[in-house]
C-alpha cells in the first residue's frame, strides 16, 4: 500500500488509528498528588505568583483553589480560572478592572485542548 497525501480539503478514504497503550497511561501518576498537602502546596506556590497572576489577585485566587478538593482543582489548573470564577470579587488592580467575565486570570495547561494535527504528511512520508 502506498501513502499519499497531497490535500486537506479533498475526501478522507483510509485513516489509520493507534489504540492508546502504556505511552497514555504513563503520562499522569497514579497518586492523586493535589489531595495531600505536599502536592498542592507545591502547585499552588508555583501558580500563585505576583509574576504569575499579579500582587493583588495571589490571595483570592490561592483561596479559591485551596478551597477546592482534589479532583475540582484539577479541573481548574487544567481548564484555566476565568474573571468570573472569582466573583464577586473587588480588586483594587487596574489589571482586574480590564478583564471581562470570560478573560482568564490563569490559562489552561497547555496541550491539553484537542490537537487536529498530531503528524505531519508530506506526499509519500510521515
Amino acid at each position: 500500500m502506498t501513502l499519499h497525501v497531497d490535500s486537506e480539503v479533498g475526501q478522507l478514504k483510509q485513516a489509520i488509528l493507534h489504540r492508546p497503550g502504556l505511552e497514555l497511561s504513563r503520562l499522569t501518576p497514579s497518586a492523586d498528588v493535589l489531595s495531600l498537602d505536599a502536592g498542592r502546596a507545591f502547585v499552588l506556590d508555583s501558580l500563585c505568583t505576583d509574576d504569575q497572576i499579579g500582587p493583588s489577585l495571589v490571595k483570592p485566587v490561592r483561596q479559591l483553589l485551596n478551597d477546592l478538593d482534589g479532583e475540582k482543582l484539577a479541573e481548574f489548573l487544567v481548564g484555566g480560572i476565568l474573571k468570573a470564577d472569582l466573583a464577586p470579587l473587588s480588586a483594587k488592580s487596574l489589571s482586574w478592572e480590564q478583564l471581562r467575565a470570560d478573560d482568564f486570570i490563569l490559562p489552561p495547561l497547555p496541550n491539553t485542548l484537542f490537537q487536529r494535527d498530531n503528524s505531519c504528511w508530506i506526499y509519500g512520508g510521515v
